[in-house]
């Protein structure tokens, strides 16, 4: 069994549902991050117990293993590819400063 299957096993044991602090530790994100994704229906499922919201370690698994991608359709783009800060490209994007006054 690896670590995170015991993990889940320990944590099942003891209570299987975590607070919003604790999934997004366990997901390795922010606790912001993890409330935006509830907001725009995008993230793990989740449960109101009274006002309290809590997620159910095996729905963060689950989640979790829905979300991973072996490859993507795009290639990364490295250093060279990024714009630089004061190229046109990214330039000619941004607006123009003195149409605000």
């Amino acid at each position: 069994m690896n670590d995170d299957n015991a993990l889940s096993v320990r944590a099942n044991k003891i209570s299987p549902f975590l607070s919003t602090e604790q999934a997004a530790f366990y997901l390795g994100l922010s606790t912001r991050k993890l409330q935006k994704m509830r907001a725009l229906n995008s993230g793990p499922i989740f449960r109101c117990h009274g006002r309290y919201v809590r997620y159910h370690i095996d729905d963060l698994e689950m989640w979790s293993r829905a979300t991973c991608s072996r490859n993507s359709e795009l290639p990364p783009r490295t250093l060279r590819e990024m714009p630089r800060l004061n190229s046109p490209a990214r330039t000619a994007l941004q607006p123009d400063a003195q149409a605000f006054f």
